[in-house]
């Protein structure tokens, strides 16, 4: 008892600067069963994708023909089967026009391992991390959009999202959002202007430090501080 009573009076007399903390916003979305990065340019919107087992079947579209052990009697071409993934799967709109799509590459790799706050990757033997199914897309763009529409891939009877996903997004390199889910249909404005004023209509999908400045206030028993974020 006298060691607990010394730790918590050693914690109350801890300087008012050592002992703040700022807030901080963990989510799982990094964890999803499957990741989509998003990455949107002035000719073209680039995917990533990193697609675990328990979300192939809502992306077995993207499947090659190399990669099926066996192909199912009646089973829809390679290419088929692609053009109905981009109409009915990771639907992409551009002010409400939906975009055709490519697949420019589709390989088993590791999963990326990230940072539960920061979304970071993390440095782990490749052999601890979970085997996926990597894809890139494209999405070709004849002009600058002022909006994207961004759709999962649906359930036919519910209509919900088909797979548990996780999403992050940049525009010209700039993240518009921290690693969120992708839930159901989300709409970006874009300002091809300035990027980092880029911004989901869906105010859950708003960057942590959405703000181009940020100002921090603390209030102590002997001391005020602010903090500035640029």
């Amino acid at each position: 008892m006298r060691r607990v009573g010394f730790l918590l009076l050693l914690a109350l007399l801890v300087p008012v600067g050592l002992a703040r903390g700022d807030a901080i916003v963990v989510t799982r979305a990094m964890k999803a069963t499957a990741i989509a990065e998003l990455f949107v340019e002035a000719d073209a919107i680039r995917v990533e994708l990193e697609i675990g087992v328990a979300a192939v079947k809502a992306f077995a579209g993207l499947v090659p023909d190399s990669m099926l052990r066996t192909k199912p009697e009646g089973l829809p071409s390679e290419a088929e089967r692609q053009a109905d993934f981009f109409e009915q799967g990771l639907v992409i709109e551009a002010d409400g026009r939906r975009l055709a799509g490519e697949v420019l590459e589709v390989e088993p790799r590791r999963r990326i391992v990230r940072d539960e706050v920061t979304g970071e990757p993390l440095e782990i033997p490749e052999s601890e991390a979970e085997a996926v199914l990597f894809a890139r897309l494209r999405y070709p763009l004849n002009a600058r959009p002022d909006t994207l529409t961004l759709s999962p891939p649906k359930e036919a009877t519910t209509g919900r999202s088909a797979a548990d996903i996780g999403m992050m997004l940049y525009h010209e390199d700039v993240p518009v959002c921290d690693f969120r889910y992708l839930s159901g249909s989300e709409t970006v404005h874009l300002d091809w202007d300035d990027p980092f004023y880029s911004r989901f209509e869906n105010r859950n999908l708003w960057r942590q430090f959405d703000s181009p400045l940020s100002v921090f206030l603390y209030v102590g028993p002997f001391e005020v501080r602010k903090e500035v974020v640029l």
